[in-house]
Protein backbone atom coordinates (compact mmCIF):
# COMPACT_ATOMS: atom_id res chain seq x y z
CA UNK A 1 0.00 0.00 0.00
CA UNK A 2 2.78 2.58 0.92
CA UNK A 3 4.49 1.71 -2.61
CA UNK A 4 0.98 2.34 -4.81
CA UNK A 5 0.97 6.03 -2.86
CA UNK A 6 1.57 9.22 -4.60
CA UNK A 7 3.28 12.71 -3.76
CA UNK A 8 3.19 12.86 0.50
CA UNK A 9 1.79 9.13 0.75
CA UNK A 10 -1.64 9.74 -0.76
CA UNK A 11 -2.89 6.17 -0.80
CA UNK A 12 -5.37 5.69 -3.76
CA UNK A 13 -8.38 3.72 -4.55
CA UNK A 14 -6.99 1.37 -6.92
CA UNK A 15 -3.53 0.47 -8.26
CA UNK A 16 -2.38 -0.06 -11.93
CA UNK A 17 -2.15 -4.55 -11.89
CA UNK A 18 -0.50 -4.63 -15.52
CA UNK A 19 2.30 -3.69 -17.38
CA UNK A 20 3.28 -0.14 -17.56
CA UNK A 21 1.25 1.62 -20.18
CA UNK A 22 2.75 4.96 -21.72
CA UNK A 23 0.48 8.26 -21.71
CA UNK A 24 -1.26 8.98 -25.33
CA UNK A 25 0.10 11.76 -27.58
CA UNK A 26 -2.66 14.71 -27.57
CA UNK A 27 -4.69 14.48 -29.76
CA UNK A 28 -5.64 10.83 -29.02
CA UNK A 29 -9.12 9.36 -29.98
CA UNK A 30 -10.41 9.54 -26.01
CA UNK A 31 -12.34 6.15 -26.56
CA UNK A 32 -8.88 4.33 -26.20
CA UNK A 33 -6.33 7.25 -25.02
CA UNK A 34 -4.31 6.53 -22.01
CA UNK A 35 -3.94 8.56 -19.17
CA UNK A 36 -0.35 6.71 -18.64
CA UNK A 37 -0.31 4.11 -16.08
CA UNK A 38 2.71 2.47 -14.03
CA UNK A 39 2.71 -0.69 -12.35
CA UNK A 40 1.91 -0.56 -8.74
CA UNK A 41 1.29 2.94 -8.70
CA UNK A 42 -2.22 4.99 -8.60
CA UNK A 43 -4.80 3.67 -11.41
CA UNK A 44 -6.35 6.80 -11.89
CA UNK A 45 -8.70 6.90 -9.68
CA UNK A 46 -9.45 8.65 -6.38
CA UNK A 47 -6.81 9.52 -4.28
CA UNK A 48 -6.25 10.41 -2.01
CA UNK A 49 -9.73 7.87 -0.62
CA UNK A 50 -9.83 8.35 2.89
CA UNK A 51 -10.90 4.57 3.57
CA UNK A 52 -7.81 3.69 2.44
CA UNK A 53 -5.50 5.95 4.55
CA UNK A 54 -7.44 4.65 7.01
CA UNK A 55 -6.94 1.11 6.43
CA UNK A 56 -3.37 1.39 6.28
CA UNK A 57 -3.25 2.43 9.13
CA UNK A 58 -5.39 -0.61 11.01
CA UNK A 59 -3.12 -2.99 9.02
CA UNK A 60 -0.18 -0.88 10.26
CA UNK A 61 -1.11 -1.48 13.79
CA UNK A 62 -2.66 -5.22 13.48
CA UNK A 63 0.86 -6.02 12.03
CA UNK A 64 3.11 -4.41 14.87
CA UNK A 65 0.58 -6.13 17.34
CA UNK A 66 1.05 -9.77 15.75
CA UNK A 67 -3.05 -9.74 16.06
CA UNK A 68 -6.84 -8.15 14.83
CA UNK A 69 -7.06 -5.47 17.24
CA UNK A 70 -10.64 -4.82 16.30
CA UNK A 71 -11.31 -7.91 15.96
CA UNK A 72 -15.13 -8.41 17.36
CA UNK A 73 -14.97 -11.54 19.95
CA UNK A 74 -18.76 -12.60 19.85
CA UNK A 75 -18.18 -12.67 15.75
CA UNK A 76 -15.27 -14.55 15.69
CA UNK A 77 -16.68 -17.29 18.27
CA UNK A 78 -19.49 -17.80 16.45
CA UNK A 79 -18.17 -17.89 12.84
CA UNK A 80 -14.69 -19.24 13.69
CA UNK A 81 -14.43 -21.05 16.40
CA UNK A 82 -17.87 -22.65 17.13
CA UNK A 83 -19.82 -21.83 13.72
CA UNK A 84 -23.16 -22.89 13.67
CA UNK A 85 -24.43 -25.30 11.61
CA UNK A 86 -26.72 -25.40 8.24
CA UNK A 87 -30.11 -27.04 8.20
CA UNK A 88 -32.01 -27.12 4.65
CA UNK A 89 -34.40 -24.61 3.09
CA UNK A 90 -35.56 -24.53 -0.31
CA UNK A 91 -38.19 -21.88 -1.74
CA UNK A 92 -40.45 -22.46 -4.14
CA UNK A 93 -42.34 -19.35 -4.28
CA UNK A 94 -41.60 -16.55 -5.53
CA UNK A 95 -39.48 -17.16 -8.16
CA UNK A 96 -36.58 -14.54 -8.28
CA UNK A 97 -36.67 -11.21 -10.28
CA UNK A 98 -40.59 -12.15 -10.59
CA UNK A 99 -43.54 -9.54 -11.02
CA UNK A 100 -46.32 -9.67 -8.00
CA UNK A 101 -49.69 -8.57 -8.41
CA UNK A 102 -51.01 -7.67 -4.72
CA UNK A 103 -49.91 -7.42 -0.95
CA UNK A 104 -49.02 -9.55 1.00
CA UNK A 105 -46.23 -11.44 -0.35
CA UNK A 106 -46.72 -15.52 0.15
CA UNK A 107 -43.37 -16.77 0.44
CA UNK A 108 -43.57 -20.75 0.53
CA UNK A 109 -40.96 -23.68 0.49
CA UNK A 110 -39.85 -26.67 2.22
CA UNK A 111 -37.04 -26.99 5.54
CA UNK A 112 -36.71 -29.89 8.16
CA UNK A 113 -39.25 -30.36 10.18
CA UNK A 114 -38.90 -28.52 13.81
CA UNK A 115 -37.77 -25.61 12.27
CA UNK A 116 -38.69 -22.07 12.47
CA UNK A 117 -38.88 -19.53 9.53
CA UNK A 118 -37.97 -16.36 9.61
CA UNK A 119 -38.94 -14.12 6.74
CA UNK A 120 -37.99 -10.04 5.85
CA UNK A 121 -39.34 -8.43 2.75
CA UNK A 122 -36.88 -4.95 2.32
CA UNK A 123 -38.73 -2.25 -0.15
CA UNK A 124 -35.35 -0.87 -1.71
CA UNK A 125 -37.46 1.87 -3.05
CA UNK A 126 -39.16 3.03 0.02
CA UNK A 127 -35.85 3.76 2.07
CA UNK A 128 -35.42 0.16 3.17
CA UNK A 129 -38.58 0.00 4.99
CA UNK A 130 -38.91 -4.02 6.23
CA UNK A 131 -41.87 -6.52 7.16
CA UNK A 132 -40.91 -9.47 9.28
CA UNK A 133 -42.83 -12.77 9.99
CA UNK A 134 -42.40 -15.82 11.14
CA UNK A 135 -43.59 -19.48 11.76
CA UNK A 136 -43.12 -22.91 12.11
CA UNK A 137 -42.23 -25.54 9.91
CA UNK A 138 -45.43 -27.97 8.80
CA UNK A 139 -45.29 -31.71 9.51
CA UNK A 140 -45.28 -32.28 6.15
CA UNK A 141 -41.92 -30.29 6.14
CA UNK A 142 -43.62 -27.25 4.01
CA UNK A 143 -44.41 -23.25 5.53
CA UNK A 144 -46.13 -20.67 3.85
CA UNK A 145 -46.10 -17.38 5.57
CA UNK A 146 -48.00 -14.10 4.06
CA UNK A 147 -45.92 -11.05 4.66
CA UNK A 148 -47.22 -7.87 3.41
CA UNK A 149 -45.33 -5.70 0.65
CA UNK A 150 -45.95 -1.71 -0.66
CA UNK A 151 -44.96 -1.01 -4.05
CA UNK A 152 -41.32 -0.97 -5.27
CA UNK A 153 -38.33 -3.45 -5.42
CA UNK A 154 -38.65 -6.08 -2.99
CA UNK A 155 -35.80 -7.70 -1.73
CA UNK A 156 -37.02 -11.51 0.58
CA UNK A 157 -34.66 -12.76 2.62
CA UNK A 158 -35.88 -16.16 4.26
CA UNK A 159 -33.83 -17.52 7.23
CA UNK A 160 -34.42 -21.39 8.60
CA UNK A 161 -33.24 -22.32 12.11
CA UNK A 162 -33.06 -24.91 13.80
CA UNK A 163 -33.42 -25.68 17.09
CA UNK A 164 -29.58 -26.41 17.77
CA UNK A 165 -29.28 -22.97 15.89
CA UNK A 166 -28.32 -24.65 12.50
CA UNK A 167 -29.09 -21.87 9.46
CA UNK A 168 -30.11 -22.05 6.26
CA UNK A 169 -30.77 -18.81 4.29
CA UNK A 170 -32.07 -17.99 0.69
CA UNK A 171 -32.89 -14.35 -0.77
CA UNK A 172 -35.26 -13.43 -3.53
CA UNK A 173 -36.35 -10.33 -5.61
CA UNK A 174 -39.67 -9.37 -6.53
CA UNK A 175 -41.06 -6.29 -7.92
CA UNK A 176 -44.65 -4.98 -6.95
CA UNK A 177 -46.01 -2.49 -8.99
CA UNK A 178 -48.47 -0.38 -7.41
CA UNK A 179 -48.50 3.54 -6.89
CA UNK A 180 -51.23 4.37 -4.26
CA UNK A 181 -53.17 7.85 -5.54
CA UNK A 182 -55.40 9.57 -7.87
CA UNK A 183 -55.15 8.25 -11.68
CA UNK A 184 -54.79 11.78 -13.54
CA UNK A 185 -54.64 10.47 -17.18
CA UNK A 186 -54.76 7.13 -18.04
CA UNK A 187 -54.39 6.11 -21.63
CA UNK A 188 -54.11 3.15 -24.32
CA UNK A 189 -51.83 2.55 -27.28
CA UNK A 190 -52.29 -0.40 -30.30
CA UNK A 191 -49.77 -2.41 -30.09
CA UNK A 192 -46.92 -3.11 -32.68
CA UNK A 193 -46.68 0.79 -33.82
CA UNK A 194 -43.28 0.65 -32.99
CA UNK A 195 -41.75 1.58 -36.08
CA UNK A 196 -41.63 5.43 -35.60
CA UNK A 197 -42.22 6.82 -39.04
CA UNK A 198 -41.58 3.79 -41.07
CA UNK A 199 -38.24 3.61 -40.99
CA UNK A 200 -37.20 2.71 -37.23
CA UNK A 201 -35.53 -0.58 -36.74
CA UNK A 202 -34.15 -2.54 -33.74
CA UNK A 203 -30.34 -3.21 -32.96
CA UNK A 204 -29.86 -6.57 -33.96
CA UNK A 205 -28.04 -7.01 -30.95
CA UNK A 206 -29.92 -10.10 -29.14
CA UNK A 207 -29.87 -7.56 -25.78
CA UNK A 208 -32.86 -6.10 -27.43
CA UNK A 209 -36.23 -7.85 -28.55
CA UNK A 210 -39.24 -6.93 -30.71
CA UNK A 211 -41.55 -4.95 -28.49
CA UNK A 212 -39.17 -3.58 -25.86
CA UNK A 213 -39.98 0.54 -27.05
CA UNK A 214 -43.49 -0.52 -28.07
CA UNK A 215 -45.68 1.92 -25.78
CA UNK A 216 -49.32 0.11 -24.94
CA UNK A 217 -50.06 2.33 -22.38
CA UNK A 218 -49.64 5.44 -20.32
CA UNK A 219 -50.72 6.44 -16.70
CA UNK A 220 -49.87 9.49 -14.54
CA UNK A 221 -50.89 9.09 -10.77
CA UNK A 222 -50.75 11.71 -7.94
CA UNK A 223 -49.95 11.01 -4.76
CA UNK A 224 -52.32 10.97 -2.05
CA UNK A 225 -50.42 13.66 -0.13
CA UNK A 226 -50.11 15.38 -3.58
CA UNK A 227 -46.19 15.67 -3.09
CA UNK A 228 -45.59 13.26 -6.15
CA UNK A 229 -46.23 12.79 -9.56
CA UNK A 230 -45.81 8.87 -10.71
CA UNK A 231 -45.55 8.33 -14.54
CA UNK A 232 -46.19 4.73 -15.86
CA UNK A 233 -45.43 3.84 -18.83
CA UNK A 234 -46.26 0.35 -20.24
CA UNK A 235 -44.23 -1.84 -23.21
CA UNK A 236 -45.11 -4.71 -25.40
CA UNK A 237 -42.79 -6.89 -24.47
CA UNK A 238 -41.45 -6.84 -20.45
CA UNK A 239 -38.57 -9.49 -21.15
CA UNK A 240 -35.40 -8.10 -19.27
CA UNK A 241 -33.31 -6.34 -20.99
CA UNK A 242 -29.36 -6.85 -21.11
CA UNK A 243 -30.52 -9.66 -18.48
CA UNK A 244 -32.04 -6.79 -15.69
CA UNK A 245 -35.55 -7.12 -14.67
CA UNK A 246 -35.72 -3.55 -14.30
CA UNK A 247 -35.30 -2.35 -17.77
CA UNK A 248 -32.98 -0.08 -19.98
CA UNK A 249 -35.02 2.01 -21.65
CA UNK A 250 -34.86 5.79 -21.13
CA UNK A 251 -37.99 7.47 -21.06
CA UNK A 252 -38.75 10.86 -22.46
CA UNK A 253 -41.83 12.89 -20.96
CA UNK A 254 -42.66 16.35 -22.52
CA UNK A 255 -44.93 18.49 -20.25
CA UNK A 256 -47.08 21.32 -22.30
CA UNK A 257 -48.70 24.56 -21.04
CA UNK A 258 -51.69 24.61 -22.98
CA UNK A 259 -50.69 28.85 -22.77
CA UNK A 260 -47.48 28.27 -23.83
CA UNK A 261 -47.06 28.32 -27.74
CA UNK A 262 -44.80 25.41 -27.95
CA UNK A 263 -44.10 21.97 -26.38
CA UNK A 264 -40.94 22.02 -23.67
CA UNK A 265 -39.38 18.69 -23.20
CA UNK A 266 -38.34 17.80 -19.61
CA UNK A 267 -36.03 14.81 -19.79
CA UNK A 268 -34.22 13.10 -16.70
CA UNK A 269 -36.20 15.73 -14.07
CA UNK A 270 -33.89 16.64 -11.30
CA UNK A 271 -36.41 14.74 -8.62
CA UNK A 272 -35.85 11.05 -8.28
CA UNK A 273 -36.18 8.42 -11.42
CA UNK A 274 -36.93 4.94 -10.55
CA UNK A 275 -37.65 2.48 -13.93
CA UNK A 276 -39.11 -0.74 -12.70
CA UNK A 277 -40.32 -3.81 -15.13
CA UNK A 278 -43.01 -2.20 -16.29
CA UNK A 279 -41.07 1.08 -16.72
CA UNK A 280 -42.93 3.35 -13.84
CA UNK A 281 -41.05 6.45 -13.23
CA UNK A 282 -41.61 8.25 -10.51
CA UNK A 283 -40.87 12.18 -10.74
CA UNK A 284 -41.16 14.27 -7.60
CA UNK A 285 -43.91 16.86 -8.28
CA UNK A 286 -42.58 20.57 -8.00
Amino acid sequence: MRGGASGVGLIPEQVWEFPDLPASPFGTDPTVASIGFQNGKAAGSASPLTWSAAQYVRLMRDISAGAILEQPAEVFARYVTNPPGQTSLTVTAPSNNSAVSGSPLTVAGTSVVGNTIHIAATNTDADSQTATVSGPVQADASFSLDVPITGGTIVVNVVAVSPSGATGHVQRSVIFDFTPGSVLLDVADPNFDDSGPGNYAYPTSADFHAGAFDITAFRIVESPDGATTTFKLQVRDLSPTFGNPLGAQLVDVYVRNPAAPRMIPRRRPRSRSVITRSMRAALGAG
